[in-house]
């Protein structure tokens, strides 16, 4: 479902691409412009059109699991940058049509419903190893714990093998996170088979 929130943040988006937009404009064609300046612009105007871009998706993701027989969101992407999830969360919808969930390490329990059946992807900045060890641990004493994948840099790698099920390394190549996740829902659905019926 649509709410007035994504509305709302679609319609500031809109606004801010189009002042940057209209501000790289105005510079190009400023003969005293600094390079300083049109490269600052360029910055805020590629900021821009990042959170145009994913609040576009937002709103088509909540139009398109809205419809009837739509499928349950099963993927969440989890980690500090708002921005690297929103454009894992893009690829993955182009390129399979999922329809991931994003949050911060500190959310996702609140918005967590049958985790058992998710696949987690947890996206291992350089600066929130900690955090998102500590998330990773704690998700050890769930009843029904969902299947996790570790994004992170080859150096940091170690520090998450036993807390995850499946480590892709960054730089991250779309094909290899695809096949993670692919075998990590086989391992959903083998677990689904194996569990006696209630």
């Amino acid at each position: 479902m649509i709410t007035q929130d994504d509305k709302a943040a679609f319609d500031a988006a809109c606004t801010v691409l189009g002042k940057a937009t209209d501000e790289i404009m105005r510079l190009e064609r400023t003969i005293e412009a600094s390079e300083e300046a049109l490269a600052r612009a360029r910055r805020r105007y590629e900021q821009a059109r990042i959170e145009y871009i994913c609040c576009q998706l937002r709103l088509r993701t909540a139009a398109i699991t809205s419809l009837p027989g739509s499928k349950p969101t099963t993927v969440s992407i989890i980690g500090e940058d708002v921005h690297i999830r929103e454009s894992i969360a893009a690829l993955l919808y182009v390129h399979r049509t999922l329809h991931a969930v994003t949050c911060g390490f500190g959310h996702w329990y609140a918005d967590a419903s049958s985790p058992g059946s998710q696949t987690l992807l947890v996206d291992v900045g350089e600066h929130s190893v900690d955090d998102a060890f500590r998330f990773t641990k704690s998700l050890d004493g769930l009843p029904a714990k969902p299947r996790i994948i570790a994004m992170v840099w080859p150096n940091r790698a170690a520090n998450f093998i036993e807390s995850v099920d499946r480590i892709v390394e960054k730089p991250l190549g779309l094909t290899r996170l695809l096949d993670a996740i692919d075998a990590e829902g086989s391992s959903i659905e083998a677990r689904a088979h194996q569990e006696p019926l209630s």
